[in-house]
């Protein structure tokens, strides 16, 4: 089948390829058994894939139903939704607005108005600057060569496997790392070269932003990660009821001694030695998952402790902490990008990659705004994510773009590459 026909030489290292060209081997080494009578439950299997390896998907797909299985998809992608032959809907949004069956029944009763269906808006290029990168020379790339405006958003397409991350990631980022002296040591340097000077010296930095995860720690959240939880120990140590107990903003952090509980010493859990079984983790027995002591969990603001913030969705931290500035700031952000349904407890290890790569666009909208605006690069950002969700990633985009921040997009969504500003596509 097309689906499974992965070009690229047999001796290439796995960790170069591209999202796409992984997701393709991975579902040929899945679905290239021949079973019947089997149920399939595929989790998002068009991430990294090009709408046309989309429609060579559902072709392999319905091969699969045809052996007599059943095939039940988790999807966004419109091709594999319109053309299911059943299609069940759950929200309406995320998070605690979710959890509801909307709909169910066939793809064709059920018209989904996108938030993106809008035309693309011409514009004129002439007195724009551009940065240009030249003669990339890597895998599969042949001497390309590719202008990108300078404070504009850039969409960079293409089918999966076609040259996307060897021209983004293997040869403009870390090019770009070496004029920023922030590159690796020079017998590294892929082939090609970027300028001008003039343009780059414009800009501060390079990042490229990608879904990898925000860190394994199961101490780190989304409150300890975007500085929340520092403005919220303040609060509760500012309460009379602290000052009695002479509590400081240190005890209300499960990271130091003071205020959490000992004996998990505030996980939450403990690792149980179940001998020839192995290592089990269970609930702490002293604070049963509360991760803090008595004296910290008496304290209050407004009718909460501080348990009860931390299993708050950012929404709803958001409306509880209403005149409390620099908690507000935080929130807004990361209800900006579509994530108000994330509790404030919840591990950064457990993110998506979508989710992870969408908290450190916020921490990018804090920094934005001050010194010189930088180089962004964002690998396949729409990955997981609703047209909804979509609509507002764009917004902060071209926000950022407005603020004078160059930004290039590594993209396979059709409504993305027509609202950007500049459009690069490779071929196989």
């Amino acid at each position: 089948l097309e689906f499974r026909r992965v070009l690229f030489r047999s001796d290439r290292s796995a960790k170069t390829l591209s999202g796409g060209e992984l997701q393709r081997i991975n579902m040929s080494r899945c679905l290239g058994s021949i079973l019947t009578d089997t149920l399939f439950c595929l989790d998002e299997p068009t991430a990294g894939l090009h709408a046309r390896d989309s429609a060579n998907l559902l072709s392999v797909i319905r091969e699969l139903q045809g052996q007599g299985n059943t095939v039940v998809v988790v999807e966004h992608e419109r091709t594999i939704i319109n053309n299911s032959d059943y299609f069940i809907e759950i929200g309406p949004k995320a998070g605690h607005e979710g959890g509801h069956l909307v709909f169910e029944g066939s793809p064709k009763q059920r018209r989904v108005v996108s938030p993106l269906e809008s035309k693309a808006t011409a514009s004129d290029s002439k007195s724009w600057k551009f940065l240009s990168l030249k003669n990339a020379s890597i895998h599969n790339l042949k001497k390309a060569s590719v202008d990108i405006p300078v404070g504009k958003v850039t969409a960079v397409c293409g089918v999966s496997g076609s040259g996307k991350t060897s021209l983004i990631r293997h040869t403009l980022f870390p090019l770009l790392q070496q004029k920023f002296n922030k590159g690796k040591d020079s017998s590294e340097q892929p082939a090609g070269s970027v300028g001008p000077d003039s343009a780059i010296k414009l800009h501060d930095d390079v990042l490229m932003v990608s879904q990898i995860a925000l860190g394994r720690s199961s101490r780190s959240t989304i409150a300890t990660y975007l500085d929340v939880m520092d403005h919220v120990r303040k609060l509760f140590a500012s309460q009379e009821s602290a000052k009695r107990l002479g509590l400081t903003p240190g005890s209300f952090s499960f990271n130091s001694p003071g205020g959490r509980c000992e004996t998990c010493r505030g996980l939450g859990t403990v690792v149980e030695d179940l001998s020839f079984l192995g290592d089990m983790e269970i609930l702490c027995p002293a604070c049963n998952g509360a991760r803090f002591g008595e004296s910290v969990l008496s304290v209050q603001f407004n009718g909460k402790n501080l348990l009860d913030v931390l299993a708050m969705t950012a929404a709803e931290a958001r409306t509880f902490f209403f005149n409390q500035r620099g908690i507000v700031e935080c929130l807004d952000a990361v209800l900006k990008v579509g994530m108000g349904y994330v509790t404030l407890g919840q591990g950064t290890s457990s993110f998506s990659g979508g989710e992870a790569q969408r908290l450190k666009l916020v921490q990018i909208m804090r920094d934005a705004r001050r010194g010189k605006p930088s180089i962004l690069i964002f690998d396949e950002p729409t990955t997981g994510l609703s047209d909804t969700d979509v609509a507002s990633l764009l917004t902060q985009f071209k926000e950022l773009a407005d603020l004078g921040h160059t930004v290039i997009i590594v993209e396979h969504h059709l409504d993305v590459l027509r609202q950007a500003d500049w459009l690069i596509r490779s071929e196989e």
